[in-house]
Order: structure tokens, then C-alpha cells, then sequence
């Protein structure tokens, strides 16, 4: 998929279309977005997630495992939080249960992607349709990429601490199923900062087996 780096401000406004909700859209989550699913849902073990199929780890390109919403696949393949409406014009809306706090990042960041430079510790914003045929990229709305830094913060600061653990753990030893289970399936009880802090000192004595 071509991608553009974004330097300052993009144009976009999304039209509740619903394209990137369907068909063969990857939705990657990090260790937050396992915490708000499971405060959404009222759980308390982010392993729930993946026992009622609702999220599964995929091999990414640096070979790390990331959680993955799981797609529903009857009637057609769509994301198992999407919502249809049809307004009074007969105009098919498309709404998300997730919208707007509960929802991944890579959701309320779209089409705004990252690339993360680990050993250089920098990061670059890209430019990325959220589908192929995506309405809203042909939008003049102007955004600003400072715009999206103040309000999302908080959620970039530990994406880019979540994939400096994914880092440590791809220098250190090969995935495995038990590096997997160990990283993700983790009690939502107390702040989630505290949880990142505590897999972060985890992996920086190299406790990844």
C-alpha cells in the first residue's frame, strides 16, 4: 500500500461510510486497546478477549505477534463492532460501538498511520486510505497532525512504550506462544499505567521466556 509521510497537516473527514470497518481490514491493537476493550465490555482479563474470539494475535512484518480484531465473517466479513443505519434519506450510515474513547487507536488516528524507528527512536506519520475506495480522503477539511498529538496524547505515548517492548522482545528471543500469552493476557484491575510499567520492567531484565 503507497503511503505519503506527513509532515504538518493532511485533508480528510470521514464519511461514517463503514469501508474500513468491512472486507479484509486490519485492525491492530496495542496493550491499551486490549485495557478499553475490556473496560467496554465490563471484564476484567484481556485473555477474555481472545477465549470469546473477538481478538487474535497476527505475525507482522518484524515477526513480533500483535492483537488483531477478529473480523465476523456471516453475512460478509465486518468488524464485530460496527453498527448499520439507514437515515431517513434511505443513506446507509455506519456507526462504532467503540466510538469515541473505547476505540483502538489506529481507529482515531486513521487515516493517520506511524512508523516507529525503535533503534532510532523516532517517529513519522504517514498518510494511509483507510480503504481503497475511502470517500473521505477526497475531503478539503484540514487537519493538523498537532491537532491529533494534543488530543491522543497520552494513547501515542504508550503505542510507541508498547513497541519499544515489542522490540526487546524480538532482540532478545524468538515468539512463542507462552511470549505471546505472557505479554497480552494480563488483569485490568488498577490504572493501566501501572500494568505498562510492570511488563516494561519485565522486559527490560529480559524476562521474555
Amino acid at each position: 500500500m503507497d503511503v505519503t509521510i506527513i509532515k504538518d497537516q493532511y485533508f480528510f473527514s470521514c464519511m461514517m461510510c463503514g469501508e474500513c470497518c468491512t472486507g479484509k481490514t486490519d485492525i491492530y491493537l496495542n496493550l491499551y486497546d486490549l485495557y478499553k476493550l475490556c473496560n467496554y465490555l465490563k471484564v476484567d482479563y484481556t485473555g477474555d478477549l481472545f477465549e470469546r474470539g473477538l481478538v487474535k494475535p497476527a505475525i507482522i512484518e518484524n515477526g513480533s505477534w500483535i492483537p488483531r480484531i477478529q473480523f465476523r465473517k456471516k453475512p460478509f466479513s465486518f468488524c464485530p463492532f460496527l453498527i448499520n443505519n439507514m437515515d431517513e434519506n434511505f443513506k446507509l450510515e455506519c456507526y462504532c460501538r467503540l466510538h469515541s474513547y473505547f476505540k483502538p487507536l489506529a481507529c482515531r488516528m486513521a487515516p493517520v498511520g506511524r512508523i516507529i524507528d525503535c533503534s532510532a527512536e523516532e517517529t513519522r506519520y504517514v498518510l494511509i486510505s483507510p480503504a481503497a475506495e475511502c470517500p473521505g480522503m477526497k475531503s478539503l477539511d484540514l487537519c493538523k497532525i498537532a491537532d491529533l498529538e494534543n488530543e491522543l496524547k497520552h494513547e501515542l505515548e504508550y503505542d510507541y512504550r508498547f513497541f519499544m517492548i515489542l522490540d526487546a522482545i524480538i532482540n532478545a528471543t524468538e515468539w512463542t506462544e507462552k511470549v505471546t500469552e505472557k505479554l497480552y493476557y494480563f488483569s485490568t484491575a488498577g490504572s493501566f499505567i501501572t500494568i505498562l510499567e510492570k511488563l516494561e520492567n519485565q522486559y527490560r531484565a529480559s524476562s521474555v521466556v
